[in-house]
């Protein structure tokens, strides 16, 4: 059994006596998330891959957001909108068991918004003062894509020969 919130409560009787109670709010479903493969095989002139994302235990009825993360959400820093992709998510509808699953393209090379990080196959380089990691994450979570509360994630890594990433190319006007 798990318990998710554990609540205790001191009162005074009317006899002076102290009782303990100890109240158990409901123990929600954890929500969980599977990415297949979850090797993904790249070739070296390959820069994405389509990678098919599961999720269940979210909200029924809720939007769904499937983002692309540089660190995982059991870090103490983790922050969304600094550690996942602003270009690289989707945001379907969910169900009404609050499960489903989607195709998602996953980013092999620097993060399509021109951050300094990127996801890449351990034999990759990536561009000079880009943050190379080997492991990224899906991250799947509900209701809105800051929603930290019922968030789960499962890592991604490459798998195939190693290629330079020129970058990704910013332009202004």
């Amino acid at each position: 059994m798990q318990w998710s919130r554990v609540r205790f409560a001191v009162l005074t009787g009317s006899l002076g006596t102290v009782v303990l109670l100890l109240g158990v709010g409901n123990a929600s479903a954890e929500s969980s998330v599977s990415v297949a493969p979850d090797r993904i095989p790249v070739t070296a002139e390959q820069s994405a891959a389509l990678v098919q994302v599961r999720w269940s235990g979210l909200e029924p009825r809720q939007l769904v957001f499937v983002d692309i993360c540089k660190k995982s959400i059991s870090d103490s820093s983790f922050i969304v909108s600094e550690d996942c992709g602003a270009y690289s998510g989707l945001a379907p509808n969910g169900s009404a068991a609050g499960d489903g699953s989607t195709e998602l393209e996953v980013f092999r090379g620097q993060d399509p918004a021109g951050e300094a990080w990127g996801c890449y196959a351990e034999g990759d380089t990536p561009p000079a003062g880009v943050i190379k990691y080997t492991t990224c994450f899906v991250r799947v979570t509900d209701t809105a894509v800051l929603n930290v509360e019922s968030d789960s994630e499962t890592p991604i890594r490459f798998e195939g020969a190693g290629r330079v990433d020129p970058g990704t190319l910013a332009t202004t006007s």
